[in-house]
């Protein structure tokens, strides 16, 4: 087991609670977002026998926000 942390420069958000993008490279269970109070558990695999270079990343999620984005 791994634990994690990915913080970021913006005003609302200083730290998000489970990037997978920031540890996929890790290959294991992440533990992220306990110091936060937001506990997540990220899986990660490499998936080589499907594509070489190819990570997978998965975990469960609860919705914390909803939107719908429109582009002309």
């Amino acid at each position: 087991m791994i634990r994690s942390r990915m913080f970021c420069m913006h005003d609302s958000l200083c730290e998000d609670p489970a990037i997978g993008s920031a540890a996929a490279a890790l290959r294991c269970e992440i533990h992220q977002g306990i110091e936060m109070g937001r506990p997540s558990v990220i899986y990660t695999a490499a998936n080589g026998d499907i594509e070489p270079g190819w990570v997978t990343v998965g975990g469960q999620a609860i919705v914390v926000g909803k939107g719908t984005l429109y582009l002309p």
